[in-house]
């Protein structure tokens, strides 16, 4: 890291050359990263003065989280910098620590940092020729946050003698915000620690230059007055959703289309179903039994064999969702319903889908105990596996119940109540982390 940095109105000069290292450690989902100083240079110029850094200790480490739909960091760290002051006239000690907390998602991130330390310096001030002695201590606090947001809005077209009325835009831009505080010794007019405290506040802010993406307008047929529209719409317009002119709003959702859905609002790695008609016929996976004088029919499986074992007997390798069902199935997010078997045609019930966003999200462990209350009027009829991630979803505002305060656990989610919800779990990523994230450790609500 080389870098100079002057204010010519002050006559301040910074140049620096640090380097520094990091160890990386895989375990399991998560990665531990330690850093730690390897050399370094650095001399502040200021009018006359001269400040040489003369130690440098620095020591700080982040673990990450990777969870199938938002990977979330931690991290910590102290260091302590000397510097000499005109070579030998004094010497100054910052001493620092520090934390940082955030999340990485496909909709954006956001990173919160929060450092506190204290500066204090022991030796002489020069002022009109005479050489005072001087020893003084103060502190500072800085809340740094770094955000790319994605949002997205509706834009109406004016004109009504037009093919579309309105689409989607997809922005994206950067929010950066700082908030400082010290408070050190009031001085006097020959630079000499007096007494009281000069505490001083700012707030910087910085935004970049949104860029703007019109996302595909998709026309329905069966959507011009449904209460879903706009939120079919937008997921059509992201790729969430295909299909032809109509959609279908009170079929069922099958357990294939939502995982086909989830894998694109998530951005997961889909491989592509194979299209090559000479290939051999998929076969059913032949049971590897092993018995006391060895496997059934005297050899093992070959290689070439289990290769073309299909992941799920009812999905092969040519069905439609055949690379969206292995990418949520891959991460764990949609699992079987028995042996070989992942019924991508029957329909998924409200708990279930619920169940997969929290499971997507990593926030299985926020659960209450099994058997308290949701909350819902239909309480009972959660069932015992969802009941956690129910009480999750309603917590953190992903869910609510109908007007009548029932959640219909157990009810077979239509495709337009698939759409708002899959919205839902969108938007949350979008805003509802970086409140938490930001607003809520910055202060700002």
């Amino acid at each position: 890291m080389n870098y100079r940095l002057e204010n010519k109105e002050e006559g301040i000069v910074l140049t620096r050359n640090i380097s520094y290292s990091t160890e990386e450690e895989e375990k399991g989902d998560q990665i531990i990263w330690v850093t730690r100083v390897n050399s370094f240079s650095e001399n502040i110029r200021a009018g006359k003065d001269n400040y040489r850094l003369d130690d440098f200790q620095f020591s700080k480490s982040i673990i990450t989280d990777k969870k199938p739909a938002v990977d979330y960091f931690s991290g910590s760290w102290t260091g302590r910098k000397t510097y000499k002051v005109n070579n030998t006239a004094g010497e100054i000690v910052v001493s620092f620590q520090g934390e940082t907390v955030g999340y990485d998602n496909s909709w954006g991130n956001t990173e919160t940092q929060r450092i506190w330390g204290n500066i204090s310096f022991d030796g002489d001030v020069t002022f009109e020729e005479e050489v005072h002695h001087d020893k003084w201590s103060g502190t500072f606090h800085a809340d740094v946050t770094y955000n790319k947001i994605k949002h997205i809005r509706y834009q109406e077209n004016e004109p009504q003698q037009i093919s579309f009325p309105g689409g989607h835009v997809l922005v994206e831009e950067e929010d950066h915000s700082l908030k400082f505080m010290s408070e050190l010794p009031l001085r006097d007019g020959r630079g000499l620690a007096r007494g009281g405290w000069d505490t001083r506040r700012f707030n910087l802010n910085m935004k970049s230059a949104p860029t703007y993406e019109r996302l595909p307008v998709h026309f329905l047929r069966d959507m011009s007055n449904h209460w879903a529209k706009g939120d079919v719409e937008l997921l059509y317009g992201l790729g969430i959703f295909s299909g032809g002119e109509y959609f279908g709003p009170g079929a069922p959702m099958t357990r294939g289309e939502f995982s086909r859905s989830l894998a694109r609002a998530l951005k997961l790695e889909i491989i592509e179903e194979k299209k090559d008609n000479n290939r051999r016929p998929q076969q059913r996976p032949r049971p590897n039994i092993q018995l006391p004088w060895g496997p059934i029919g005297g050899q093992q499986p070959e290689e070439e064999d289990k290769a073309d074992a299909p992941m799920f007997i009812d999905v092969p390798d040519d069905h439609p969702y055949y690379g969206d069902i292995k990418a949520v199935n891959d991460k764990d997010l949609i699992r079987g319903t028995g042996p070989g078997y992942f019924s991508p045609e029957s329909p998924l019930t409200r708990a279930q889908a619920v169940a997969t966003f929290i499971r997507a999200l990593g926030f299985e462990h926020l659960a209450p105990p099994m058997y308290s209350r949701t909350g819902f009027a239909d309480d009972g009829r959660i069932p015992d596996w969802a009941r956690g991630a129910v009480h999750v979803a309603s917590d953190i505002g992903l869910v609510g119940g109908d007007r009548y305060g029932y959640f219909h656990p157990n009810q077979e989610m239509t495709r337009a109540e698939g759409a708002s919800l899959i919205n839902r779990f969108v938007q949350y990523m979008q805003d509802d982390l970086r409140k938490e994230y930001r607003d809520k450790i910055m202060g700002l609500r």
